[in-house]
């Protein structure tokens, strides 16, 4: 008997069932975490909220209709039902993702960014300083065990969202800026 190999994408598209064959993924809790390159790729969808960031380096990620090259600074949110994989990457990137489970979403970016279709992809290219700090504040507070830790995540989570729909760059408060302003308001 001869076997032959078959990528996960040559199997769903010969599957004579024409029935869906991705794993969904599920959790009820946030979590921030660096994607790792030992985890071999593969398509899922979440019932989550899904935020990818690239800290360092770059990814590729694989959407059902095409690839989406992520460098330094890029940041995508994947809806619930959104199929895809990050390809492998090296050890020199860092990619972190957060797992965003729909109640906090809709407590802190679904107020923002309003209704989100499911199976969307929305990507804010070159986030500002401000939406760095706030996904480096979720990464650190999510190991905290204070009992406002919720409150404080929830908290950088709105911050997050509304850094990403603006449009202004970091440079738009500079220190020249505050010290004419107090200079002129504060005696």
């Amino acid at each position: 008997a001869m076997q032959t190999s078959m990528t996960i994408e040559d199997f769903i598209s010969k599957n004579s069932y024409d029935i869906p064959i991705v794993p969904i993924r599920q959790s009820n809790k946030f979590y921030i975490k660096k994607h790792t390159q030992i985890q071999i790729p593969y398509y899922h969808s979440h019932l989550f909220y899904e935020l990818i960031y690239v800290h360092k380096g770059s990814c590729l990620q694989q959407l059902k209709d095409r690839q989406l090259t992520m460098t330094k600074g890029d940041c995508v949110l994947l809806s619930p039902g959104a199929a895809h994989l990050i390809k492998k990457c090296d050890k020199s990137n860092i990619i972190l993702k957060a797992v965003i489970p729909k109640n906090i979403f809709n407590e802190t970016g679904g107020a923002i960014l309003g209704d989100i279709s499911e199976d969307s992809v929305t990507i804010f290219d070159k986030v500002n300083e401000n939406a760095e700090f706030a996904i480096l504040k979720l990464l650190e507070y999510q190991s905290h065990t204070s009992p406002h830790s919720d409150l404080i995540a929830k908290s950088y989570l709105t911050i997050l969202f509304a850094e990403l729909t603006s449009r202004h760059t970091e440079d738009i408060v500079t220190k020249q800026m505050l010290d004419d302003y107090f200079s002129k308001n504060i005696k």
